[in-house]
């Protein structure tokens, strides 16, 4: 007789890394890829934020931005694009009291270990997945507001744009 054993949840996606230092960004794109994600990585912010607004990651690891702003950047380029990708940020040692309060982001406490950045990575992959979902039902409820308007010309998408503006 077989015991019940429970399911170990599997999740999978692309995850952005981003780094200045080429060692620590090999290190967490190792970290990611052994955690059975897939690893881009971004040695600029230019080159992140043109890469998070084309493609689609589940999330995104920070090691030591600079500020507070910088999320908020990231966070707003991938919101503007419709995007639902998580930010990870591991702080530097000594600005660690910068990051205590909540940034929008998960921040991986010292020391930074497999592990916790594999849980950190599976919890934003998580809520990534639960936005993506939120996306497309939005998108879909907002295709369904117009079955009811009939007619296809330049002035009913001018309704059309309409009304989505005033909802």
């Amino acid at each position: 007789m077989d015991s019940l054993m429970p399911a170990t949840i599997r999740l999978t996606g692309r995850v952005a890394v981003w780094s200045v230092h080429e060692p620590s960004r090999s290190r967490l794109a190792m970290v990611v890829r052994q955690n059975g994600y897939d690893a881009v990585m971004y040695s600029t912010l230019d080159e992140l934020r043109q890469g998070l607004s084309t493609d689609d990651f589940a999330a995104c690891v920070l090691d030591e931005p600079s500020s507070h702003e910088v999320i908020r950047n990231l966070n707003s380029t991938v919101r503007i694009a419709g995007k639902p990708t998580q930010f990870i940020v591991v702080p530097a040692l000594a600005d660690r009291a910068l990051w205590a309060q909540p940034a929008g982001c998960d921040v991986l406490d010292p020391p930074c270990t497999p592990e916790k950045l594999g849980r950190l990575l599976f919890s934003a992959v998580g809520r990534s997945r639960l936005v993506a979902e939120n996306l497309q039902l939005k998108r879909r409820l907002e295709g369904r507001m117009f079955d009811d308007l009939v007619g296809i010309s330049p002035a009913m998408d001018d309704v059309r744009r309409l009304v989505q503006t005033a909802s």
